[in-house]
C-alpha cells in the first residue's frame, strides 16, 4: 500500500523541500558550485570567473590580468546616475580576442612552415557601432586586419575606418550601380577596396563603371562549395547556399573577365560555409575544396592573392539544452585546420600559397559585451497563503480536486489527469452560470496547489517563479527569440549564497515571448534557472556575450528603446569609462515611428485646452501637467527601480 499524499497544504512545503531541489542539498554551497551552476568555466573563456567575494568578476585582458567587480561596477553605474538595465562593453576584451586569433594562425602558420600571411576581417555587421569598431581596427592594424561590409551604409563606415595604406575593405553582397561605384570611389580615395563578385552578370556591371570613373577595379568571387558546415546554420551551405558562384558559372565569369581584359583584376577567392560551424571536421573539409579550386584557378592564369575562409569560428556560449551548440575545437585547433589543409593542397598542385583570411566576427566580438539588468519583482510558482480544506459551504468540485491529495505517491502521474478532468467541469460549470466566481476562485486555488505538488513528485523539479526584469528582450536579446540562442546569465552578486529559488525572466514588453525559460549552465536542461530570493534589495543579472549581432538585430517592440551603454577600459590604477552613451528616451523611440516630439506636445496641448474649456482642469494645473510631460519624453523607456 502505498503512502497517502498529505491533506494539509501546511504539509506540503515540508515535504518539497525533500524533493524540489536535490541537486543543490547534496553538499555544503562554495564558490566552485556556483561556478559550476552557471557553466563559468566553459563560456567565461577566462575573462569572466566567480570572485572569492561571490561576485561576479571580469579579467578583460584574461586570467592573469586585473579584474573588476561586477557587482561593484553596477552600484557605481547607478551612483554615478547612469543607471539599469546597462551594456558594458569592454574595449581590452576586443583587443585581447583580436591578439587570440591572429596569435593562433602566426602559430599555425609557422607549425606547419606555411609561407604565407594571415590577415583577419572583422565584418561591420556584426557589430556596427563606431567605438567598437575603431577599437578593433586600432588593435588589428599592426598585422594586416580588414574589414568586410555587405551594403552601402556599411561601406561608408568601412571607407571612415580604413585609412592606412595597408587596410583592405572586402566587399560583399548585393551591389547595384550606386554601390559600385562606392567602392570604385574608395578606391580613387586611397582605399584598398576588393569588389567581390558573387552572381553571374556582375561582370558587366563593375566593367561598366570602371571605364566610366576611369579606375582599374580590385576584385574578388565568392564560391558556392558543396562542402557544408556544421551546427544550427549548416542547411544555409552547400549547393543551396543563398551566395556564390557554382562552378560552372565561376568559370563563366571568369571568361567574362578575360573578354572584358580584367581577369588580373581578379585577386581574392572567398567562401563561406555558415556561421557557429560546431565541428572542426566542416572546417577543414571546406578549407581543403575551396583550396583545390584556388588551385586550379592558378593552374588557369588566374593570379589569385587572397583565399578568404569566410565566417564560421564557434563561440561556446556553453551549450544548448540538446546539446547542439558545443563546440569541439580551440581557436589554435581552427587555424591549424585552415593553414594545413591549405599549405597540403597548394604544396600538391605545386602553384603559390594565398595570403589567408578568416571572417570571424563573432568569436572577435561577443565576449567584450554585458547586458547588467535588475529584478523589478516576482511572482510566485506558490500560493502566497495556505488553502485552507473545503468546507460544507465548498461546491462539490472543490471537495473533489482536494481529495486528489490523498491518493498513493506512485499514482501522482494518473492523478495528474484526473485533475485535469475536474479543471474542465469548473470551467464548464462556470461558463453555464452553476458555479460562480468566488466558488471557481476558491477551486481553482485548490487546484493550484495540488497541481504544484503532483508535478513536483511527477517531474522531480520545483514550478518556477517569474523574476520581472528591467529589460527588453526584443531590444537586448533578440536572437533568444528569432533563433533560440542560449546566453549566459547570471546573478552578478551573491554567489557566495545557495539560490534556492527557480526562476524563469519575463522582460517588460507586453508579448508572451518576452520570457527566458530555458537556460545553460543547469546541468540537465530544466526549466529555469535557480536564482535568490531577491528581497528587499537590488538584484542584478548579467547577461553574457552579448556583443556580436545583439544590437544591430535589435528591435523597438514596445518602443522600448536601446539601453545605456558604456565603453570601460583599464587603467593603471582602475579603469575608466572612455565612452557613455545614454539610452534613447521617450521623444527618440517616438521619432522613429514618425511621432516628433513636436507633434506629440502639440496634441497634449490641444487635449489641455480642451480639458481647461470643459472646466476639468485650471490653467496652472495645465500648465504644470504639460510641464511633466516635456521633461518625461526625455526620460529612458526602462523603468526606474525602486529597489
Amino acid at each position: 500500500m502505498g503512502q497517502p499524499m498529505s491533506t494539509a497544504p501546511a504539509a506540503i512545503a515540508a515535504e518539497d523541500a525533500a524533493v524540489s531541489r536535490p541537486r543543490l542539498v547534496e553538499q555544503t554551497w562554495c564558490i566552485d558550485r556556483a561556478r559550476r551552476l552557471y557553466g563559468v568555466p566553459r563560456w567565461g573563456a577566462g575573462f569572466f570567473d566567480v570572485g572569492e567575494a561571490g561576485t561576479m568578476v571580469v579579467r578583460p585582458r584574461g586570467p592573469a590580468g586585473p579584474q573588476i567587480d561586477l557587482a561593484a561596477l553596477a552600484d557605481d553605474l547607478v551612483a554615478d546616475g547612469i543607471g539599469l538595465p546597462a551594456l558594458v562593453r569592454f574595449t581590452d576584451i576586443l583587443r585581447a580576442r583580436t591578439d587570440t586569433l591572429q596569435s593562433a594562425f602566426e602559430q599555425a602558420i609557422a607549425e606547419h612552415h606555411y609561407p604565407g600571411a594571415y590577415r583577419a576581417v572583422i565584418p561591420i555587421k556584426v557589430n556596427q557601432q563606431w567605438h567598437v569598431a575603431r577599437a578593433i581596427v586600432e588593435r588589428g592594424r599592426r598585422r594586416g586586419l580588414a574589414l568586410e561590409v555587405g551594403t552601402k551604409p556599411e561601406l561608408y563606415i568601412a571607407i571612415g575606418l580604413a585609412t592606412a595604406p595597408g587596410d583592405l575593405i572586402i566587399c560583399n553582397g548585393f551591389k547595384d550601380r550606386a554601390y559600385v561605384d562606392l567602392a570604385l570611389g574608395a578606391q580613387q580615395l586611397g582605399r584598398r577596396s576588393i569588389l567581390v563578385l558573387d552572381r553571374v552578370g556582375g561582370v558587366e556591371m563593375v566593367a561598366s563603371a570602371a571605364r566610366r570613373l576611369g579606375v582599374r577595379p580590385r576584385l574578388g568571387v565568392r564560391v558556392k562549395l558543396s562542402s557544408k558546415g556544421a551546427g544550427c546554420w549548416s542547411d544555409s551551405s552547400g549547393d543551396h547556399s543563398k551566395f556564390g558562384l557554382d562552378m560552372t558559372e565561376l568559370l563563366e565569369t571568369v571568361d567574362a573577365l578575360r573578354a572584358a581584359d580584367m581577369l588580373d583584376c581578379l585577386e581574392l577567392l572567398h567562401f563561406h560555409i555558415g556561421s557557429q560551424i560546431t565541428a572542426l571536421r566542416a572546417v577543414g573539409d571546406a578549407a581543403h575544396e575551396a583550396s583545390r579550386v584556388f588551385a586550379e584557378l592558378h593552374r588557369a592564369g588566374v593570379g589569385l592573392r587572397y583565399l578568404d575562409c569566410g565566417g564560421g569560428l564557434a563561440v561556446d556560449y556553453g551549450g544548448a539544452v540538446d546539446g547542439s551548440g558545443q563546440v569541439d575545437y580551440s581557436v589554435e585547433q581552427y587555424a591549424s585546420a585552415i593553414v594545413s589543409r591549405v599549405a597540403q593542397v597548394c604544396a600538391d598542385a605545386a602553384v603559390p600559397v594565398p595570403t589567408l583570411m578568416t571572417e570571424s566576427g563573432r568569436a572577435l566580438l561577443a565576449h567584450h559585451s554585458v547586458l547588467l539588468f535588475d529584478v523589478l519583482e516576482v511572482h510566485r510558482a506558490e500560493p502566497s497563503t495556505p488553502i485552507s480544506p473545503p468546507t460544507a459551504d465548498d461546491d462539490p468540485l472543490a471537495h473533489a480536486v482536494w481529495r486528489l491529495g490523498e491518493v498513493p505517491i506512485r499514482d501522482a502521474e494518473d492523478t495528474l489527469a484526473r485533475l485535469g478532468g475536474l479543471r474542465a467541469d469548473a470551467l464548464r460549470r462556470f461558463n453555464d452560470g452553476a458555479l460562480d466566481l468566488q466558488a471557481r476562485a476558491r477551486f481553482e486555488a485548490m487546484a493550484h496547489t495540488i497541481e504544484r505538488r503532483l508535478r513536483l513528485l511527477v517531474e522531480r523539479r520545483t514550478p518556477a517563479d517569474i523574476y520581472y526584469c528591467n529589460f527588453s528582450l526584443f531590444q537586448s536579446l533578440p536572437d533568444y527569440w528569432g533563433i533560440d540562442q542560449l546566453f549566459p546569465i547570471v546573478p552578478v552578486h551573491r554567489l557566495d549564497e545557495m539560490p534556492d529559488r527557480r526562476a524563469v525572466l519575463g522582460d517588460l514588453s507586453c508579448d508572451s515571448h518576452g520570457t527566458v525559460q530555458t537556460f545553460i549552465g543547469q546541468g540537465d536542461g530544466e526549466h529555469g534557472i535557480m536564482l535568490h530570493d531577491p528581497g528587499a534589495g537590488r538584484y542584478v543579472l548579467g547577461a553574457f556575450l552579448v556583443g556580436a549581432y545583439q544590437k544591430s538585430l535589435s528591435s523597438l517592440h514596445n518602443l522600448f528603446g536601446a539601453t545605456n551603454a558604456v565603453h570601460l577600459a583599464l587603467t593603471d590604477d582602475g579603469y575608466e569609462l572612455h565612452e557613455v552613451a545614454e539610452g534613447e528616451s521617450m521623444a527618440d523611440v517616438l521619432e522613429y515611428v514618425r511621432f516628433p516630439q513636436a507633434r506629440v506636445l502639440a496634441d497634449l496641448t490641444e487635449a489641455a485646452e480642451a480639458a481647461i474649456a470643459r472646466g476639468a482642469l485650471t490653467r496652472e494645473q495645465a500648465e504644470t501637467l504639460l510641464a511633466a510631460h516635456r521633461d518625461g519624453l526625455a526620460e529612458t523607456t526602462y523603468l526606474v527601480s525602486e529597489r
